[in-house]
């Protein structure tokens, strides 16, 4: 219910402002830590295409993870990646239309999210599960991803460890993670610039990289592989506006797919973007 959620953030902001007032770095920690835990773990039942799925379960560093895998031994293979507080379920529309164009499809959710174990994630964890399942299940001739996912998927492609690379199709993805962080302090209204600082300095300990090195812009142009873009006027959780920032680097293995209406995530669930997707996959080009 909507009245929980605002008393839960209203008392997530108290916390943290209380550890404000006594000690600066460990409320930055608590920002962070919150930063990384979806709110919201999806739990519905399964659509139908899932019961002709292989469940897989995978153990891969300190996580059981659920997973699914469709038409083993298909002539090409195919990989969907969710967003953050999401589930690989919310994708069988993909799943089944990959399924009937020959595709071996894999998904998995991860860690923190849908049936797999974790309560945080952050993006270095995903994108090194992108590579553990390019190396276990893989090579990958296409993978789609939304939202987080496409980030996460983008860094993954920066280490990718075998070429050609995948066809790439990204809808709705988090481009930016300095605007994902603004859109976090906005929210739970932290502006104490020594809280702010430490967060910061939080994200460049933890893997010796600055918050904007977390970017689709500093990846997306190095690539070597077709990239289709979907994303919608009316996306107000990745603002189309980091998106035309990127566009406006003219790169020429990108096509872009703008829709209005749809926000964050009926434009996924559109069968125009589907449709879209397979196109581009499919294509000789």
């Amino acid at each position: 219910m909507k009245w929980r959620y605002q008393l839960a953030l209203w008392a997530l902001r108290t916390k943290i402002k209380i550890l404000s007032s006594v000690s600066k770095s460990a409320a930055a920690k608590s920002a962070f830590d919150l930063f990384c835990t979806p709110m919201v773990r999806t739990k519905s039942s399964l659509p139908p295409v899932f019961t002709k799925a292989e469940h897989l379960s995978l153990h891969w560093q300190s996580y059981r993870l659920r997973g699914f895998r469709w038409n083993k031994g298909g002539s090409k293979k195919a990989l969907i990646i969710h967003g953050f507080q999401s589930s690989c379920t919310n994708f069988h529309a993909y799943a089944e239309a990959l399924m009937e164009h020959g595709y071996e499809v894999v998904a998995v959710d991860a860690p923190a999210h849908g049936g797999s174990s974790g309560t945080k994630i952050n993006l270095i964890i995903y994108k090194d599960l992108i590579l553990y399942l390019q190396q276990t299940f893989g090579p990958f001739d296409a993978a789609m991803a939304h939202s987080f996912g496409g980030l996460a998927l983008t860094l993954a492609l920066e280490e990718w460890p075998s070429t050609p690379l995948p066809k790439i199709a990204l809808i709705a993805p988090a481009s930016e993670t300095s605007t994902a962080i603004t859109q976090f302090f906005d929210s739970m209204q932290i502006k104490d610039p020594k809280v702010v600082a430490g967060f910061y300095q939080i994200i460049h300990q933890l893997y010796q990289k600055p918050a904007d090195w977390y970017s689709v812009k500093r990846v997306l142009p190095k690539l070597n592989t077709p990239v289709l873009w979907i994303h919608d006027e009316d996306d107000t959780i990745t603002p189309i506006a980091d998106a035309e920032k990127i566009w406006a680097l003219s790169i020429p293995q990108l096509r872009i797919v703008r829709t209005k209406g749809l926000g964050h995530r009926q434009v996924y669930k559109n069968p125009a973007s589907v449709s879209e997707v397979m196109n581009h996959f499919t294509s000789t080009t």
